[in-house]
């Protein structure tokens, strides 16, 4: 029975909680970049079956807990948003931060933490990848403003900087602290002070393969958002804090 009550929750009422919540649907948006509701609707019924599945949950759960996989799957969220901020900051014309910010990105930041962690390149003068995180997001802000910044997505910068250095070192905390760097701060049912770690991975490695599912569809990433956030709210949920205590507990008696 929980095998189709569970699917059906994510796939009918969260949706709909993550569309209300984020009104990604608002007529003045779709009409800026010229996108329709039927459109959207479309590329959502195209791609929600690939995700919104207690198998591609498990695969994030086997990312999270798998060592390796954990700072792959980390660059890999980092490499989303930064390619997502190149996007949105050449549609806003910012075509001048979005060459520095790749520039930087594809020269010193790609890769960074499964690098790190083999010690396989010296960091030099760089500052670390958090700090840097940091330091593009309060550009990218300047730019776009924070409401629209937060609408877009790319607050997750701002709030991967601060998880970044727990998750990385967790034997330096405690486990509330940990966890509420890992698997985010729920305020009350479905709303939260902030996502974590665990959460952001799984929005940002989930909405890169959406995007690729609707490459040529004409939505951007209209369709994707919501799909992902319900990948996110079920991440640090349900996933996250059974997998951050896990690691938090080895680390400690390593």
């Amino acid at each position: 029975m929980l095998r189709i009550l569970i699917p059906a929750f994510f796939l009918v009422f969260v949706p709909q909680y993550a569309i209300a919540q984020n009104d990604w649907a608002r007529e003045d948006i779709l009409k800026k970049f010229q996108v329709s509701k039927s459109e959207i609707s479309a590329a959502q019924a195209r791609q929600k079956p690939k995700f919104l599945t207690v198998a591609y949950l498990k695969t994030i759960e086997d990312q999270l807990t798998n060592d390796d996989k954990l700072w792959s799957v980390a660059d890999a969220t980092v490499n989303s948003m930064i390619n997502h901020a190149n996007i949105i900051m050449r549609q806003t014309g910012n075509n001048e931060l979005a060459n520095e910010i790749m520039d930087e990105y594809q020269n010193v930041y790609m890769n960074w933490m499964a690098c790190r962690k083999d010690d396989c390149k010296e960091i030099g003068d760089h500052p670390p990848l958090w700090l840097w995180l940091q330091t593009v997001h309060e550009k990218i802000e300047s730019k776009i403003g924070p409401s629209w910044c937060k609408y877009t997505h790319l607050h997750d910068m701002y709030i991967f900087n601060f998880a970044l250095p727990v998750v990385w070192e967790p034997q330096l905390y405690d486990l509330q602290d940990y966890l509420d760097h890992f698997a985010g701060h729920e305020i009350s049912r479905l709303r939260w002070e902030h996502h974590g770690f665990a959460g952001i991975t799984a929005y940002w490695t989930s909405y890169a393969a959406c995007i690729a599912g609707t490459y040529g569809m004409g939505v951007l990433g209209f369709a994707c958002t919501p799909i992902s956030e319900v990948i996110e709210i079920a991440t640090d949920k349900r996933i996250a804090p059974k997998v951050g205590k896990t690691i938090w507990l080895k680390a400690k008696e390593s």
